[in-house]
């Protein structure tokens, strides 16, 4: 029998009632409509990352939001504009935006969970969030009964938060379109310890590791951390970046001095 902790990362959580496994998007509609119809408490899951269930399980029906596929159109000179079901894996679309040469979301790339519970928390990381990419979210309004489309300025987002998140039983997201820039230059690195491991100025954009797929970022874990350190910190990481930058500038003028006094030696020994 599959129970919740199946289909959680904490893996603990005991039996519901019923699991259905929406593959569709005619079969999450379908199901959604049939709890309500009947009264039937309804528990939507994506990736089970961000969700507690104790032993005793949930008293009605889980559905699990596997449904699959994306559509895009990509512009040399404006972008990429990316449709994607809700059910696709988060970290697996952030993959396929940088294999397709756009940017916008390396900074958000290891964080768990699905597309469409992205906008939900308005999930972040490194001084960015996935609402400032977001051009519109298509779902199933519960309360009309009808699909909805809602533009970026509709959806409420604040830091970890949406209008999807303070309706929570209204709103089921069914896909996700981004507008991404074209490019291989990372978003301004706001982070100040990103920016040092980087070695890269606060501001700054990171054409290597964008382009590299962030390989070689600092890993983080779900974007539950700061977005932003506090501006005493931040001048602090800007100070020490800067002083590494004099550093290196010293050490290469040192260097190049060396080579002209030996070159000039040579050059005296050989006369």
């Amino acid at each position: 029998m599959t129970t919740l902790a199946d289909l959680t990362t904490l893996h603990v959580g005991g039996p519901a009632d019923a699991i259905i496994y929406a593959t569709t998007e005619a079969q999450l509609i379908a199901a959604v409509q049939e709890c309500d119809r009947s009264q039937t408490p309804l528990l939507i899951v994506g990736g089970g990352s961000n969700i507690l269930v104790g032993d005793a399980g949930f008293a009605g029906t889980v559905i699990v939001v596997a449904t699959q596929g994306n559509s895009y159109e990509i512009d040399a000179c404006s972008g990429g504009m990316l449709q994607v079901a809700a059910g696709v894996n988060w970290d697996e679309f952030v993959a396929f935006t940088i294999e397709k040469k756009l940017a916008n979301l390396e900074s958000l790339s290891g964080i768990p969970g699905t597309v469409g519970a992205a906008p939900i928390q308005n999930i972040g990381a490194y001084g960015h969030e996935v609402g400032e990419v977001i051009a519109r979210v298509r779902t199933y309004d519960r309360k009309e009964g009808a699909i909805r489309t809602l533009m970026a300025s509709e959806c409420g987002f604040g830091y970890r938060s949406s209008r999807f998140k303070e309706e929570a039983d209204r709103f089921v997201i069914l896909d996700v379109t981004f507008q991404l820039r074209r490019g291989e230059a990372s978003l301004p690195i706001e982070y100040g310890e990103l920016a040092q491991a980087l070695h890269v100025e606060v501001g700054a954009r990171d054409a290597e590791n964008a382009a590299d797929g962030g390989e070689h970022a600092p890993a983080h874990g779900g974007g539950n951390r700061e977005a932003h350190e506090p501006a005493a910190a931040q001048r602090s990481a800007s100070h020490r970046s800067s002083n590494a930058a004099q550093q290196r500038s010293s050490s290469a003028a040192q260097r190049s001095s060396s080579a002209a006094q030996r070159s000039a030696a040579q050059r005296s020994s050989a006369a």
